[in-house]
């Protein structure tokens, strides 16, 4: 671990320690007492400090289960209630429920109980992370055989040390990054987000529908100039984000260097997410949805895994340039933030195909234009555009596919020493 990890570390103890000494409040402002849960239907409030209750999801005062499986979630709080339970009440039972679901088979009862709160959410988060990022990286790599790709040698991403340095860099930043929901979850329990559990709390499915499209929107527009940022500041690129762009060869990407780098690069391209939670009312679910459905997509477009029939999005193709001429194709799931700002670099399938030949001679120059990469002379210049890279030619130009791979490499290790600002 790294001098940097080894620092953070103490600070993130302390918060995970602090947080269960904060009193949480309702909708109503009214303080919740610590450990208090609200159950579903038919269960009631159990206690890892005391509280007993009756019914099929009672629990002892240790902590230890009498149901075989967790009740679902309170979502509209308790049928008949009058008054409704509170908001927070509400969320701080679902968070419960997620606890006692994903680590229920993980940890024994006594032991989950006698941790503090904030550190059974960051287990789970934590478990799973690490599910959704192994999983899809091991059914790439358990079809690769059928797509005509084997493990080669050292030098190939596609090689065993490669993959081990991804993994690792990915096991790095994992325990780091799941703060991010860990507090997000802290933080909507004593109400300091707009996070909420069933379009009642917002009025009805009009108006939920309409913050919905909102968040997702500006969480796109927000993550756009982050990306961007880490590669607009010399600075930003060499100590955060150069870790990532490690794994570039045209082709050669996998799944697991969807999450292979510093864990700073997580928090700060994440962070949007749970900002914008404290702003725009949002379902707390669709909020960790999004987290993993944003590790899930992660991991196709880095693993060539491309949505032909949705061109609108930000698939495999379009992040391909991205990793191999470092100036375009910035956004998440769409190219939409690419187009307006005009950093949109379509793919060589997707530009038209190669351009036009060069001029021979020494000194000579040519333009690929719409995705393809003109050939120059000996001692030629190409200038590639709209998504091809340039890339010195041989005697007499050639354009096409083959010319944006080699002009990408190039630029990759030309962007790799100085990267470009803004």
């Amino acid at each position: 671990m790294s001098a940097r990890c080894r620092a953070v570390w103490p600070l993130a103890t302390a918060l995970l320690l602090v947080l269960p000494a904060l009193p949480c409040s309702g909708a109503d402002g009214a303080a919740l007492p610590r450990g208090h849960r609200a159950g579903a239907p038919a269960a009631a409030t159990a206690g890892r400090h005391g509280l007993h209750g009756s019914g099929a999801g009672s629990q002892d005062a240790c902590g230890a289960s009498a149901a075989a499986a967790p009740a679902p979630p309170p979502v509209l709080g308790a049928a008949g209630a009058h008054p409704p339970q509170p908001l927070a009440q509400r969320l701080r039972a679902y968070n419960l429920w997620k606890d006692e679901l994903v680590l229920g088979a993980l940890l024994p009862p006594p032991l989950r109980a006698a941790l503090p709160r904030p550190l059974t959410s960051w287990l789970r988060n934590y478990a799973c992370s690490v599910a959704s990022y192994l999983l899809p990286g091991a059914l790439w790599l358990a079809a690769a055989p059928r797509r005509g790709q084997r493990l080669s040698g050292p030098a190939s991403l596609l090689s065993r040390p490669a993959l081990r340095r991804q993994v690792g860099a990915a096991m790095r930043a994992i325990p780091l990054m799941c703060l991010l929901p860990t507090v997000t979850e802290a933080a909507a329990e004593r109400g300091w987000t707009r996070a909420y559990l069933s379009p009642r709390d917002v009025g009805g499915a009009g108006p939920a529908a309409a913050w919905l499209a909102l968040y997702l929107a500006a969480v796109e527009y927000c993550v756009y100039w982050a990306h961007r940022a880490l590669h607009a500041h010399p600075a930003l690129y060499r100590g955060v984000h150069a870790e990532h762009h490690r794994y570039n060869r045209p082709g050669s990407l996998t799944p697991f260097a969807g999450l292979a780098f510093h864990w700073l690069d997580g928090a700060v391209q994440g962070a949007p997410y749970a900002l914008l939670l404290a702003i725009v009312p949002v379902p707390l679910p669709v909020f960790e949805g999004m987290i993993w459905i944003s590790s899930l997509w992660s991991a196709a477009i880095h693993g060539g895994v491309d949505l032909g029939g949705f061109p609108l999005l930000m698939g495999a193709a379009y992040h391909e340039v991205h990793h191999t001429t470092y100036r375009s194709n910035y956004g998440q799931f769409t190219i939409a933030m690419d187009y307006l700002h005009g950093t949109l670099a379509p793919p060589p399938a997707a530009g038209g195909g190669g351009g036009g030949g060069g001029s021979g001679g020494k000194g000579g120059r040519s333009a690929g234009r719409d995705g393809g990469s003109g050939g120059g002379g000996k001692g030629g210049r190409s200038a590639g555009r709209d998504g091809g890279s340039g890339g010195g030619g041989g005697e007499g130009g050639g354009g096409g596919a083959g010319a944006v791979r080699r002009g990408a490499a190039r630029a990759a290790a030309a962007a790799a020493k100085a990267p470009r600002v803004w």
